[in-house]
């Protein structure tokens, strides 16, 4: 190793563990330019939660599976850490946003969403 990796090592564990997360997730973003490892890891979680499902999450009625949900979310949105997006992410978003401008009404609230899921079980 030379010295400037070495200098560079010690300042990046320096930083704290909120900021070397994000880093590390910029430095994978930037070697996974054709989003194999977006693929993968898409993969595994599939395979995590088919596992969950198989074992846990079935036993749960619809209302059940959706209020965890809504807590999992609450729970994260009530994070202070903030995350990254990456360029792709943000694309994504600025073509969601772009499409509901065009067509404001084609979107459903998230009450009716709700109502509509709690009304299958």
């Amino acid at each position: 190793m030379n010295t400037t990796f070495d200098e560079l090592h010690s300042a990046v564990l320096s930083l704290p563990e909120v900021e070397r997360a994000r880093l590390a997730a910029r430095i994978l973003a930037s070697l996974d330019e054709d989003g194999a490892t977006d693929a993968a890891w898409v993969s595994e979680v599939r395979e995590r939660l088919t596992a969950y499902r198989l074992h846990d999450f079935e036993r749960l009625t619809i209302a059940e599976r959706i209020q965890l949900v809504e807590d999992l979310w609450d729970s994260i949105s009530e994070a202070q850490e903030v995350l990254d997006l990456t360029d792709t992410q943000r694309a994504e978003l600025d073509r969601r946003l772009a499409s509901h401008a065009r067509r404001p009404d084609a979107a459903i609230s998230w009450a009716d969403l709700r109502a509509e899921l709690l009304a299958r079980d």
